[in-house]
């Protein structure tokens, strides 16, 4: 079986990650809704995949090649990898904060913080279109999004009601870098043919066109257009041969100055629009300030559109401390746990170090044990009764009582008994390796086991176990 999507219970990056759902996909990536198990939190986590061009082996998740190029699937697995390395070092409170890069399964992944909301796509759908304050409070703070990133240098080139995530607290998230890019403003680059009908600008229909600020203030412009109205702007191809409704025809409660700040913003030619951010948020509020003498209506508006991008800028900063603090407790939690596992680690280090060293005692135990059962048959030293009778010849004849059947039988000779002298000198182990009959045999190990303990055998200057043959001799008195 071969499938797209990554199941549920999937581990990346060795169990860091576990997959529990699909968010999105498109036609370069899946998004995953994924567990971060040392810390505990959701992420988002986005799937570098060509749907066309990639299916994915079900035994090892790994995803496999159909009608491309390896090398051109390299290319632009690189520049995956490269644009998640710039956006990873963009801070800002309206924009998705990138925490890891990584690559595994041939394709790589980029992880982002999960923002809880609903995209600006699937608000307007569900309530309509939106009141003009609520809309141009969101345009306000994407704005300070897209001037961010115009300062890097770097283009969205994908800004659209479906990439913004309004959170509960009516807060905007730019979202879905997957088609940035870094510029040079108003110069000819080679970038990749990547648009969406109704909010990209004509120039990003050709991959050599000049591109600018001007070509994501277009794309601000139309999403501008499509909150306020509740209806997707006519495509810019389109708009070369008929001519798209004005905001204010569609809803006659938006104010003039909005109205032409939308149409200059998406404006057929790049020169006519608004150059940069600053000039497109200006248009807003500049407008009150024509030559003729403002209206007591357009004073108050001016104050009302003030009033709104202050309590922007103070929601701005507000959710950027909130954001730094999370981030910094994060890192402390990631820092904890390391801690954590380093002294677990550590634990059962001293563990294993003291099992092997309990093992080592065991076995030196057993070495030893077994040095001590040794019987040897010959050392440097060899086992003595006493001084003046080495062999305990002279005790085993004092001892020794010959036995009255033997006597009667004139049965006589040599019986040798061989034993072990242990290390303390006491005997054991005592047998007859050679008799000569039953009773003289029985007599010659008693007499044997009875002696005192003798003088052990010595090896190394250490006592050890010695074996030793002894002959008992019985000879009858005439």
């Amino acid at each position: 079986m071969e499938y797209k999507e990554l199941t549920k219970g999937t581990t990346l990056q060795s169990g860091k990650y576990t997959v529990e759902r699909v968010i999105g996909a498109g036609g370069f990536g899946i998004t995953y809704y994924a567990l971060h198990n040392g810390l505990g939190h959701y992420f988002a986590i986005k799937e570098f995949f060509i749907s066309a061009y990639c299916m994915r082996n079900s035994l090892n998740k790994t995803v496999m090649l159909q009608g491309i190029d390896p090398a051109i699937y390299d290319k632009y697995r690189n520049k995956f990898i490269e644009e998640a390395q710039i956006l990873a070092r963009l801070d800002h409170p309206n924009i998705v904060k990138v925490t890891d890069i990584f690559q595994e399964n041939n394709t790589a992944y980029l992880v982002m913080q999960f923002i809880e909301g609903q995209t600006l796509q699937r608000l307007v759908e569900q309530k309509g279109k939106l009141d003009y304050e609520t809309a141009v409070n969101y345009i306000a703070q994407l704005s300070e999004a897209v001037d961010y990133i115009h300062q890097r240098d770097i283009l969205h080139r994908d800004i659209k009601p479906e990439n913004i995530i309004i959170t509960p607290a009516n807060k905007a998230i730019l979202i879905d870098f997957g088609s940035a890019r870094e510029f040079i403003h108003d110069k000819t680059q080679q970038h990749t043919s990547i648009y969406t009908q109704g909010y990209a600008p004509l120039e990003q229909y050709s991959s050599t066109g000049k591109k600018g600020s001007y070509s994501d203030i277009y794309s601000l412009g139309a999403t501008f257009y499509f909150a306020l109205t509740g209806q997707k702007p006519m495509d810019a191809a389109t708009r070369t041969m008929e001519t798209m409704p004005e905001p204010k025809t569609l809803v006659s409660s938006i104010p003039d100055e909005a109205n032409r700040t939308i149409m200059k913003a998406m404006s057929l030619k790049p020169e006519n629009r608004q150059q940069r951010i600053k000039e497109f948020m200006g248009d807003l509020l500049n407008e009150v300030t024509q030559p003729e003498a403002p209206s007591h209506g357009k004073i108050k508006y001016l104050i009302f559109i003030s009033i709104v991008l202050l309590i922007a800028a103070i929601v701005g900063v507000t959710m950027y401390d909130s954001y730094k603090r999370e981030q910094e407790r994060l890192v402390q939690i990631e820092k904890d746990r390391q801690t954590q596992i380093a002294e677990e680690k550590r634990k059962q280090q001293e563990k294993e170090n003291a099992a092997r060293e309990q093992e080592r005692i065991r076995l030196a135990e057993e070495a030893k044990q077994k040095e001590e059962q040794k019987v040897f048959m010959a050392v440097e030293e060899m086992p003595t009764f006493t001084a003046d009778d080495p062999q305990g010849l002279k005790y085993l004849n004092d001892n020794i009582k010959y036995p009255p059947v033997a006597q009667e039988n004139g049965i006589q000779g040599r019986v040798t008994v061989q034993f072990v002298v242990n290390a303390d000198g006491s005997i054991v182990d005592a047998v007859v390796v050679r008799g000569i009959d039953p009773s003289l045999d029985k007599e010659a190990l008693r007499v044997i086991n009875s002696m005192p303990k003798w003088n052990p055998g010595k090896q190394l200057n250490r006592p050890v176990r010695v074996r030793f043959t002894l002959p008992v001799t019985f000879r009858l008195m005439n």
